[in-house]
């Protein structure tokens, strides 16, 4: 039963860590800057130059990588061991019903400091859009960890 959470909490956070990096890399493709998004994520650790970089930086992007995949891993862990076991509709609402909890907790609860970044640099909506994808991103991931489980 945990090697079957574990399968599928992985499929998770990988399916929710690559749409989330593809939707901000995405965004700050549209405004010029590719990675300011994503480098916008290490600047608890590494202050304002990862909100202002928009290129390549290893430190700064390896940094910015490493905490966006981690966090993601957490939130599709979680989410894996509160609905991992829904499917259908149920699924869906209950990763939007997560990812709504998500949201208010890093926009919200979260002092600035520890909040992801890439709100800073993105709209709103655009925030909204991130958010939107980690949810139908946890849907997939662990409908394919549960199919890898059914199909064993």
């Amino acid at each position: 039963m945990r090697r079957d959470v574990v399968r599928q909490g992985l499929w998770a956070a990988v399916v929710a860590g690559m749409a989330t990096l593809g939707a901000l890399v995405g965004f700050g493709r549209a405004h010029g800057g590719w990675l300011q998004p994503v480098n916008a994520v290490a600047h608890p650790v590494l202050g304002t130059r990862a909100l202002l970089l928009d290129g390549f930086d290893p430190a700064v992007t390896g940094t910015a990588l490493v905490i966006h995949l981690l966090a993601i891993g957490v939130w599709a862990f979680l989410f894996t061991l509160v609905a991992g076991s829904r499917r259908g509709a149920g699924l869906v609402i209950a990763a939007a019903v997560f990812t709504a909890s998500v949201f208010v907790i890093d926009q919200h609860l979260l002092p600035a400091t520890f909040a992801p970044g890439f709100e800073r640099v993105l709209s709103t909506s655009e925030t909204v859009v991130v958010y939107i994808t980690l949810a139908l991103a946890l849907v997939v991931g662990a409908r394919l960890g549960a199919l890898e489980r059914d199909d064993a």
